[in-house]
């Protein structure tokens, strides 16, 4: 690791995950579907471990390698005008439950103003997308997924990105819906699950800008990973026994049990939210109308408002 990462980074590091990983730099498991630790560090291949998947810098958007990493010897810099690794196949069909996550050094501060920027970027077909960045309205990072043309987010509650700071983001998508993770953090949800997209028309898989390479991010990108699982993130020196990212004590407060992973899963009040849920928006697994104004804590969280506001 440089010795330019700061001591938060090397904190984050510690973070495992409920399928046995770390924040990186990451080995190829049963759930990997590609994994690009970015080190090659000349040619413009982008090596996927798992063999299957390289990807490859657009020939008049490349890229550069720098020594300027998270882990390892080498990572990649955008420009931010153009910059582009492609993969045609990957993510052709989005599984109908996945993880894409990756370390990223912004050369600018995103957030003073409202930019549309595109980390990753997948169209399996017309109608169906997969995309993580930020749009030109709304500074919070977000996942945005496009289903037979209806759009669904998820957004991070973080709204300002330093420029010369290492952010670790994952969004994820399946059972507990969508999800935001910023450094560890579970940041955002969204309560809503996907049939799997199958692409009949796709554009590539890409990294740093769009398909058609516009959009671009303007940083340095480490340690991506793609899987067909939706993998948790958690800092290890919290109290959750069973690693499932609700505290023991919320558990047990909540009719929960702390020794059973599984019951983050469930919805124990009937209202689309499952526990783990619940747990991130401050809702009561409880009950379906946590502040008490006769509208359902999903169909607060799904239209903007507020489930702990009675008022809004």
């Amino acid at each position: 690791m440089k010795t330019n990462v700061s001591v938060f980074s090397i904190m984050l590091c510690a973070m495992v995950n409920a399928q046995g990983g770390v924040t990186g730099p990451y080995e190829v498991d049963e759930h990997t579907v590609a994994l690009y630790h970015c080190d090659t560090g000349s040619g413009t291949t982008l090596i996927d471990e798992t063999g299957v998947y390289d990807g490859i810098f657009r020939s008049a958007d490349n890229p550069i390698w720098t020594t300027d990493s998270m882990f390892g010897p080498h990572a990649l810099e955008f420009d931010g005008i153009g910059d582009n690794v492609s993969q045609p196949a990957l993510l052709e069909t989005i599984p109908q439950e996945g993880t894409i996550e990756l370390w990223f050094k912004p050369s600018v501060d995103i957030g003073t103003e409202h930019l549309e920027v595109w980390l990753t970027f997948k169209i399996p077909s017309q109608y169906n997308s997969c995309h993580m960045g930020w749009s030109d309205y709304d500074s919070r990072l977000h996942l945005q997924m496009n289903v037979l043309g209806t759009k669904h987010f998820a957004y991070s509650n973080k709204r300002i990105w330093k420029a010369g700071t290492w952010y670790h983001v994952a969004v994820t998508w399946g059972s507990r819906g969508m999800e935001i993770w910023v450094n560890g953090v579970l940041e955002g949800t969204n309560p809503n699950t996907f049939i799997p997209i199958t692409g009949t028309d796709a554009y590539d898989f890409s990294i740093g800008a769009d398909h058609n390479s516009n959009y671009g991010f303007a940083g340095i990108i480490d340690e991506i990973r793609v899987s067909n699982i939706q993998r948790v993130f958690v800092l290890a020196e919290e109290q959750d026994t069973d690693g499932d990212l609700m505290p023991d004590d919320w558990e047990t407060e909540n009719g929960l049990d702390p020794l059973n992973a599984m019951d983050g899963n469930e919805d124990f009040d009937h209202d689309k939210l499952v526990n783990l849920n619940e747990y991130v928006w401050g809702t009561d697994p409880n009950n379906r109308d946590t502040d008490g104004d006769h509208k359902g804590d999903w169909w607060e969280i799904r239209w903007g408002h507020d489930p702990l506001d009675p008022h809004q």
